[in-house]
């Protein structure tokens, strides 16, 4: 009978370990969620802030182009609003990038 309960006694001290260390795993794949969530927010803002300055550069480098009586010209100007279409173009895309690496990571 002690051989039993002894018996008894080391399951039940396997169970409550095994179910502390699943809580604990629970709890810490609960903050990886998390934490990836706010990064998904924070990708998503980034791009949303580059919006704004891509249609600046973008109508600029367009109004560039429509100019009346006025030669197409390469100059520093074009020149910087094209790096900038570029730079920002590029940005975005890495955002974009990021974004859905981090989309599959919730998957």
């Amino acid at each position: 009978k002690q051989w039993y309960q002894r018996r008894v006694r080391v399951r039940l001290k396997e169970l409550t370990d095994a179910k502390t260390g699943l809580e604990g795993q629970l709890e810490k794949t609960i903050q990886e969620i998390s934490s990836v969530e706010v990064s998904l927010h924070q990708l998503r803002e980034a791009l949303r802030s580059k919006d704004g300055p891509m249609k600046v550069a973008s109508t600029w480098f367009a109004a560039r182009a429509k100019r009346p009586n006025v030669e197409q010209t390469r100059d520093y100007e074009h020149g910087g609003l094209l790096s900038e279409i570029n730079d920002i173009s590029g940005s975005q895309e890495a955002l974009k990038h990021q974004n859905a690496s981090a989309g599959v990571t919730l998957l």
